[in-house]
């Protein structure tokens, strides 16, 4: 397998996910786990709408540390709809330490003190990151 198409893989799964019309579902394959919702959320002291939440991700073993997810996020910032679904939030629920220094870090993500990690981003339709 091309190493560029595990993102491409891992999207289309997004979109096959999204496109079946919940508003919440789970993704488990060989590449990942994810479990998403589509909703509106506070962030930042004010309730926004059109917020993909992204809670227990997991990719496995022989995807991670490749860039995969950070090219998914990437795209995503850069084409905020999937499955016709416009979205202007991307909200990680409860992540590791790792994961959310690497999201603050590398792709600009907020985040908040408190008991558990949470990070943020609006999406802005281009890409705005480092690479």
């Amino acid at each position: 397998m091309i190493a560029r198409q595990v993102p491409i893989d891992m999207l289309c799964d997004l979109h096959a996910a999204l496109s079946s019309g919940g508003s919440r579902g789970d993704i488990r394959n060989a590449r990942w786990m994810l479990t998403w919702r589509t909703h509106d959320r506070r962030i930042e002291h004010k309730v926004r709408a059109g917020v993909l939440t992204i809670h227990n991700i997991e990719l496995r073993a022989k995807h991670r540390g490749r860039g995969y997810l950070t090219e998914l996020l990437r795209h995503l910032d850069e084409v905020p709809e999937i499955a016709d679904r416009r979205f202007e939030w991307i909200y990680f629920e409860q992540v590791n330490f790792r994961l959310s220094n690497h999201l603050l870090r590398e792709l600009n993500y907020r985040s908040e003190a408190g008991l558990v990690i949470d990070c943020w981003r609006r999406v802005t339709g281009q890409l705005e990151m480092k690479l």
